[in-house]
């Protein structure tokens, strides 16, 4: 089974579009390693995800945020695992101040995604 896949990404403050037909393999392959592929597939599928908005660079990170109308969210690379550059912020300031600091850790692939958080009900 062929699937027809457009990807878009900044290396280096310039935008690549990456486009092709890929076989199910490498597509299994995709799905592993981006988190944005698997949300949309689970959406695909009716499962439900918290609210996910993913940015390329700082300036878009700092727009995506404006998206969360104050509500708590956290950071998360798009290609990674162990949790790597996963962080709760409260607020703009929060983020800011973390983009702007020495601890600012960009993703592997230049996507961080902004995730709505979701309070435990404990």
């Amino acid at each position: 089974m062929q699937r027809r896949i457009e990807l878009k990404r900044k290396r280096q403050n310039k935008e690549e579009k990456i486009t092709g037909t890929f076989d199910r393999k490498l597509d299994n392959w995709l799905l592993d390693v981006s988190k944005v592929l698997q949300y949309l597939e689970l959406e695909k599928y009716g499962i439900r995800t918290p609210r996910t908005v993913a940015a390329v660079g700082k300036d878009e990170m700092l727009q995506a945020a404006e998206k969360f109308n104050g509500k708590k969210f956290i950071t998360k690379h798009n290609r990674a695992g162990k949790g790597l550059g996963v962080q709760l912020f409260n607020s703009m300031d929060a983020l800011n101040s973390y983009i702007k600091g020495d601890s600012f850790e960009e993703s592997v692939d230049g996507i961080t995604l902004l995730q709505g958080y979701i309070e435990s009900p404990v």
